[in-house]
């Protein structure tokens, strides 16, 4: 192997094991909160999407899961119990609801997942802007092939 092809398989060994790692951290999360790790992809993004600005409805959060209403309407259950999410109906459209994170949501993502941003900040503001350049491309590119992979290995899109 060349000096370059080692690099690229030791690359693709910590992309592994950072896998593994945010399985493991995702796992003690949900475990500390007592929630599923479905519930907690739920949580995540709820989080995303109102800090997207956007209004979130079960059905905009179902279809952002990949999970059924019916499978939402239990999630939300769950995490309404556990006190972090609201379901508040529209003033205008009483049919029409929307999520809300609870305070307790606020904290409790604070505590846990405050020290992680605060790392993953300052380790970003040390590298230049090329190199961010180049972490983003790699990141967006392999986001696009698991995407295309999933829904090829699930069945949800024609292979070609």
């Amino acid at each position: 192997m060349t000096r370059l092809e080692d690099r690229r398989a030791e690359l693709a060994g910590l992309i592994r094991q950072y896998q593994r790692d945010t399985d493991a951290f995702d796992q003690a999360v949900a475990d500390r909160v007592g929630l599923s790790r479905t519930d907690l992809r739920c949580v995540d993004l709820l989080l995303e999407l109102t800090m997207g600005g956007r209004e979130v409805t079960p059905k905009s959060l179902a279809e952002a899961a990949g999970v059924t209403p019916s499978t939402l309407t239990n999630i939300l259950d769950r995490l309404e119990r556990a006190g972090y999410v609201r379901r508040v109906r529209d003033v205008e459209n009483r049919r029409q609801v929307f999520l809300q994170m609870t305070a307790e949501l606020g904290a409790l993502i604070a505590e846990i997942f405050g020290p992680v941003a605060d790392a993953a900040a300052a380790q970003l503001n040390r590298y230049t802007g090329h190199e961010l350049d180049v972490l983003i491309e790699f990141f967006t590119e392999a986001h696009d092939q698991r995407e295309r992979r999933t829904k090829e290995i699930s069945g949800k899109e024609d292979v070609a």
